[in-house]
């Protein structure tokens, strides 16, 4: 079974913070271990206590994160690329997004 990193970050740092787990840390130790700040730790305690174990294994994607729907297929993903690889337009000290959408779209 494939479990994601966040997933697993969220069970390490159950594990580390759960006293009959053998050694237990404190929330800036048990962030240190996790790669994480003190702050997410602080989070998962919370939902932990508030809403169970269960919600904490779940993500909960929002829409307008990078796993929403793509704007541009593969194609035309590999032509920004290579527009983008050339040298910059005269005028210009770099690419912007609207330069690569005009030169895409030509």
């Amino acid at each position: 079974m494939k479990t994601s990193q966040t997933i697993r970050c969220r069970c390490q740092i159950l594990l580390l913070l759960d006293l009959a787990h053998g050694q237990t840390y404190d929330y800036e130790e048990c962030a240190t271990v996790a790669g994480s700040c003190v702050a997410t730790v602080s989070n998962m305690v919370k939902t932990f206590c508030t809403d169970g174990l269960e919600k904490l294994l779940v993500l909960e994607r929002n829409v307008n994160s990078d796993n929403a729907g793509r704007k541009v297929d593969g194609r035309a993903e590999a032509k920004i690329i290579e527009i983008a690889c050339r040298p910059v337009p005269d005028g210009y000290s770099r690419w912007t997004l609207r330069l690569l959408e005009d030169r895409a779209k030509a």
